[in-house]
């Protein structure tokens, strides 16, 4: 075990502590000198929760209704739940429901906060004498005005720990998440667990999950009521994979009360969500041809990094009104290109052609990917004539280009990158397998001094003749 026990500050709610520093005038605590400096993450929480109550503004500094809840003799959340019953003429009230999250079986042992208050009233002891005059003795300091309308017991306990409103998550009633995010589980057998909707005033364990020991119930339409200036309307963005989804949602901190599509999201935030997922899957939107004629030929303009980076630039007017990234290919290949001025685009073109036309006219796709490129597919009829092998990128010495050579169904018969040595070598073996298979085609000894073309020998013989 540790020698010492660890000092308070590095353990306890540190929200009454902000609130009387900044009455001091001090808005960050950190700038006071400590024995044991106050955890920054406490200190967060602190302000964060003050500035919920209205008792401090965006910059730290106390407010006038900081000042109404540091001159009353509790904690800021209980403070701020005696104040707001004073202001709706519920002052006593709230006072007593403030004394039951401090005491103990004051009223019971449940975890109905509005049960225990109807015993305490009810109770003649001495105890709960002496607990009345305490609490109106806070009601009278908090002043207010004489009884209005009833004010719930959940939304006097919602004023003080708005963080704490809680909606159930199952049928069961036993898991329920908090408007702060903090998930919370009740008894199943507790007369709350059958409401919709309630608040923590008091839970056991400090991680997810802690079981909830004093709580008052709460209607939707109090929400609605009351705490109407805590809801947002928020519209959330969805990405389903293959496209976003909308919804307009009306929540209470990290609780949705409400949610249905939303026929008109910000167009902006729907192109920046599908500006995300498009620069995350470049590789695949992106034609693949083209960026592998980009990379052969070193055109850092469009390199994967480069392309990435401007993004912005290039591929946020293909989103306008979209949903999706099905754009259609030739958009995106011109708004790729158009990156590329002219000597770029010429310098393209001249290391990394498109196509390849063979002599017999014919025209074919080179690819530039995979680990054979450049490659291109070709009936080998259509090279009849040629004596020196293609060569793609002569500027950068020249890569023979891979030909894959094909039967005239199209069947593969050999690939090489040197077409010479293939008339002279390989070829005769080519040519006495083929001759047979394809009677009509042409299957000459020397090709190279042959005229190409794909026509068979009847057709050719006449064009010849």
């Amino acid at each position: 075990r540790p020698a010492f026990d660890p000092p308070a500050i590095a353990t306890a709610d540190l929200a009454p502590l902000v609130l009387r520093t900044a009455q001091w005038g001090a808005a960050d605590p950190a700038s006071l000198r400590w024995l044991d400096d106050p955890p920054a993450a406490s200190i967060a929480a602190a302000r964060s929760q003050l500035q919920a109550l209205g008792a401090l503004d965006d910059a730290g500094r106390i407010t006038t209704r900081g000042r109404a809840l540091a001159a009353l003799p509790l904690d800021p959340a209980a403070a701020a739940m005696v104040l707001f019953g004073a202001e709706h003429g519920e002052g006593e009230r709230a006072a007593r429901l403030a004394l039951l999250l401090q005491e103990r079986g004051l009223g019971g042992r449940g975890e109905d906060l509005e049960a225990r208050l109807a015993c305490w009233t009810a109770d003649r002891s001495p105890r709960a004498d002496a607990s009345r005059k305490l609490s109106a003795g806070w009601s009278r300091k908090a002043g207010g005005g004489s009884a209005g309308t009833r004010v719930p017991p959940g939304v006097l306990l919602a004023a003080g720990r708005p963080d704490f409103v809680a909606k159930r998550r199952d049928a069961s009633g036993e898991n329920w998440l908090s408007a702060g995010g903090r998930g919370f589980v009740l008894d199943v057998n507790s007369p709350l667990a059958r409401a919709d909707f309630l608040v923590v005033g008091d839970a056991q364990g400090r991680a997810k999950g802690a079981r909830i020991t004093a709580a008052a119930a709460l209607a939707e339409a109090d929400i609605d009521g009351w705490l109407a200036d805590r809801i947002e309307r928020r519209s959330i963005l969805h990405w389903t994979g293959k496209r976003v989804e909308a919804r307009l949602e009306r929540r209470l901190g990290a609780i949705v009360l409400a949610s249905g599509p939303d026929p008109a999201p910000d167009p902006s935030a729907v192109a920046a969500l599908l500006l995300d997922k498009a620069v995350d899957s470049l590789g695949t939107l992106l034609p693949v041809d083209l960026l592998a004629r980009a990379r052969f030929a070193g055109i850092d303009v469009l390199s994967d990094d480069r392309l990435r980076d401007s993004a912005a630039l290039w591929l946020v007017p293909l989103l306008a009104g979209r949903r999706d990234l099905d754009i259609p290919r030739r958009k995106l290949i011109d708004a790729v290109l158009g990156l590329l001025d002219w000597d770029e685009g010429q310098r393209l073109d001249r290391l990394a052609p498109r196509e390849f036309a063979s002599p017999a006219g014919t025209i074919h796709a080179i690819n530039y990917a995979g680990d054979d490129a450049p490659s291109v597919e070709v009936r080998v009829q259509a090279l009849f004539g040629l004596v020196q092998h293609p060569m793609i990128g002569p500027e950068r010495g020249g890569v023979p280009l891979l030909l894959k050579l094909t039967s005239p169904a199209g069947r593969p018969l050999q690939a090489t990158r040197d077409l010479p040595g293939f008339w002279r070598g390989s070829w005769a073996e080519v040519r006495k397998e083929m001759k047979g298979r394809y009677p009509k085609h042409r299957w000459p000894e020397a090709p190279w001094a042959e005229a190409p073309s794909l026509k068979t020998k009847n057709a050719f013989s006449r064009a010849q003749g």
